[in-house]
């Protein structure tokens, strides 16, 4: 889970939600090199209500909203 939520809050929801991967505290500028990185290990997919902000269009990510 990429988010720009405090690692607290990022954890607590993944562990609820069963994510083992939690990259929490990321600046809006930093998601796209994350979003790489990610994408350099296997799929990506993107789900939340940040779509208004960041679509991850330039990364054509499925999205599951």
């Amino acid at each position: 889970m990429l988010t720009d939520d405090n690692q607290w809050v990022a954890q607590t929801i993944a562990t609820e939600v069963g994510i083992d991967t939690v990259i929490a505290d990321v600046l809006p500028g930093d998601k796209t090199d994350h979003v790489k990185q990610l994408q350099a290990d296997g799929p990506v997919a993107f789900v939340g209500d940040a779509i208004k902000t960041w679509s991850g269009e330039e990364f054509d990510l499925p999205l599951l909203d």
